[in-house]
C-alpha cells in the first residue's frame, strides 16, 4: 500500500506518476475529515428543479407529476393534493489554474511551480472523486494551454498530462535570460471567455505579478462569474527570515567570469527589517487578492497535500 511519503513528487522534478499518486492523498484527507466530526458532501445541487434528493419547495398536484413525492400530510390539511419539489443533481466543472512560468522555479523547500502542480492534482482527484468533470488551465513560459472538462479519471488524467508537458517546456525555458514570460492575466482570460455557468475555478500561483496590470480586472471579472478561488502559494523565506547567520547568494551581478557569488550576515537587527519586509510583501499579495473580491489561502510549499485537502473541504471549495 502506497503512502504519502512515496508519493510525494522530489523538490525539484515532475513526473506524471508523482502527481497521479496524489489521489492517495484524499483517503487520508477523508479520515482526517471523519476524525474531526466532518465528512465530505456528495453530488452538489443545481439550480434546477426536479429528481433530486434535496426539498426545495411544495406545489399544487399537476397531472404527470411523480405520485411518489406526494406530500401526504399537506394534502389531508389542505384536502389537495401536493408535491414536494426537490432540488435536482447536476454534474459540476471543477478546473484547475496551474502557474508554472520560470517566476515559479524557485524555493528553499521544494519549487513554487512543484508544490502548484502537486496541490492542483490533489484537487482534481478530490473533483473526480465526488463525480465532477475535471479540466486544467496551464500557463508555462511559452504560453496558455488548456483541456477540456471530461468525467471521472480520464478527465483528471488529461489535466495532468498537460501540467507535466507545460512544466517541462517552463524548466527547458527557465536558465534562459531575455526571454519574456507570460503574463497571469494571459490565463485568466480564458476564465472570463467561457460562458457557461457553474463549476468552479482554482488558480494555483504565487501572483508575481508587478507589472501585469490586466490581472486584478480579469480577477474581479472571474469573482463576479462564479466561484473562483485563489491558492497563494509561498516559499517560507517569503513569509519569515532566516536565523541569525551567515548566508552565500548569487547576485545579479555579472561580472567577465559571471555571476558573482556574495556573503551576507543577517544579525538581529538586519534580520528584523528583513522580516518587516517579507510581512510587508506578503500583506500586499493579500491585499491584492482581497480587493478582487477572490477567496483565498495562502499555502506554504511544504504543506502536505493531505492538509490542504482538508483546508479547502473545510471552506467548501469543492
Amino acid at each position: 500500500m502506497k503512502t504519502e511519503a512515496t508519493a510525494s513528487p522530489t523538490p525539484v522534478s515532475l513526473s506524471l506518476q508523482s502527481l497521479i499518486d496524489t489521489r492517495y492523498s484524499i483517503i487520508k484527507s477523508r479520515s482526517d475529515a471523519q476524525a474531526y466530526g466532518n465528512d465530505y458532501p456528495g453530488q452538489r445541487t443545481g439550480i434546477k428543479r426536479g429528481q433530486g434528493m434535496e426539498f426545495v419547495d411544495l406545489r399544487q398536484y399537476t397531472p404527470g407529476d411523480d405520485v411518489r413525492h406526494i406530500d401526504w400530510n399537506v394534502t389531508a390539511r389542505s384536502n389537495e393534493p401536493y408535491t414536494r419539489l426537490y432540488k435536482q443533481e447536476k454534474e459540476q466543472t471543477t478546473t484547475v489554474l496551474v502557474d508554472l512560468r520560470p517566476v515559479m522555479f524557485n524555493g528553499s523547500h521544494c519549487l513554487r511551480s512543484n508544490a502548484a502542480a502537486r496541490y492542483a492534482a490533489a484537487t482534481l482527484w478530490q473533483a473526480e472523486h465526488t463525480g465532477d468533470r475535471c479540466a486544467a488551465i496551464v500557463i508555462d513560459a511559452k504560453g496558455v494551454s488548456a483541456c477540456r472538462p471530461v468525467t471521472g479519471s480520464k478527465g483528471v488524467l488529461q489535466s495532468l498530462e498537460l501540467i507535466v508537458r507545460a512544466y517541462k517546456k517552463s524548466t527547458a525555458t527557465a536558465n534562459r535570460s531575455g526571454v519574456p514570460e507570460p503574463h497571469l492575466s494571459d490565463a485568466l482570460e480564458l476564465i472570463s471567455a467561457n460562458k457557461r455557468s457553474g463549476g468552479c475555478y482554482i488558480v494555483f500561483s504565487g501572483f508575481d505579478t508587478p507589472e501585469d496590470h490586466n490581472c486584478e480586472n480579469l480577477l474581479l471579472s472571474a469573482a463576479a462569474r462564479g466561484r473562483t478561488y485563489a491558492v497563494l502559494l509561498l516559499d517560507e523565506l517569503e513569509l519569515s527570515a532566516p536565523p541569525i547567520g551567515f548566508y552565500r547568494y548569487h547576485s545579479n551581478k555579472i561580472s567577465a567570469t559571471g555571476r558573482t557569488p556574495s556573503n551576507i550576515r543577517l544579525n538581529q537587527h538586519t534580520r528584523y527589517e528583513l522580516d518587516s519586509l517579507l510581512k510587508q510583501q506578503t500583506a500586499g499579495r493579500h491585499e491584492f487578492l482581497l480587493n478582487t473580491g477572490i477567496e483565498a489561502i495562502t499555502l506554504p510549499t511544504s504543506t502536505r497535500p493531505t492538509d490542504f485537502l482538508f483546508s479547502i473541504q473545510q471552506n467548501r471549495w469543492i
